[in-house]
């Protein structure tokens, strides 16, 4: 994504924030932008789509970041990822609230954190044929 991205250093901010507030997380600051970047890119898929950018679901943002991933990582994409701690489509949701709890993202009233439960097998998801 682009450098200029306003946001970027609120996302680079709030991952610091997470891991000097709790060492143990298991994700590097790549996984929160990586977060950041795939929703980047859902919205812009949304527009060329013809669509305006809206709230996605967790199960949505699952996806699109599944697609993002493949197309920024391709084969390596399961282990670019797990490299940054992410492991499971519960891991996008527990970063994407702890970003919502920085103020960075935001949610709706029907949004829960189980809505990223097991949305796909990172194995399946990303083998390719």
């Amino acid at each position: 994504m682009d450098a200029s991205d306003p946001f970027l250093p609120a996302v680079r901010a709030a991952a610091a924030r997470a891991r000097a507030a709790d060492p143990a997380l298991p994700w590097a600051e790549e996984a929160f932008v990586f977060l950041h970047e795939g929703m980047m890119a859902a919205e812009e898929a949304l527009r060329e789509r013809g669509e305006a950018p809206r709230h996605l679901t967790g199960e949505e943002l699952s996806l699109a970041l599944r697609d993002y991933a493949r197309q920024s990582y391709g084969l390596l994409a399961e282990y670019t990822l797990g490299a940054w701690g992410l492991r499971s489509t519960r891991d996008f949701g527990e970063i994407v609230y702890i970003l919502i709890a920085e103020g960075v993202f935001g949610k709706t009233e029907d949004d829960r954190i189980e809505d990223f439960d097991g949305v796909y097998d990172f194995k399946e998801a990303f083998a390719w044929p």
